[in-house]
């Protein structure tokens, strides 16, 4: 037999998601074409608690 799904852990899971959200969105609004593109993939990265990839992580440009 199935057992119920926990609620709680859903609804924490579904706000820790939303406040990620928001704080990816805040720093896209922030973006301006003067700035470094870099530096701003970076705090993406840094908010989803992965490591860049490609050029960013490298320092190069990626296949080039």
């Amino acid at each position: 037999m199935s057992e119920k799904p926990d609620i709680q852990a859903i609804k924490t899971a579904n706000g820790d998601r939303r406040k990620r959200l928001q704080s990816i969105h805040r720093v896209i609004d922030t973006y301006r074409p003067s700035r470094n593109a870099d530096a701003c993939m970076q705090e993406v990265c840094r908010i989803l608690h992965r490591e860049p990839r490609g050029a960013a992580a490298s320092g190069r440009e990626a296949g080039r």
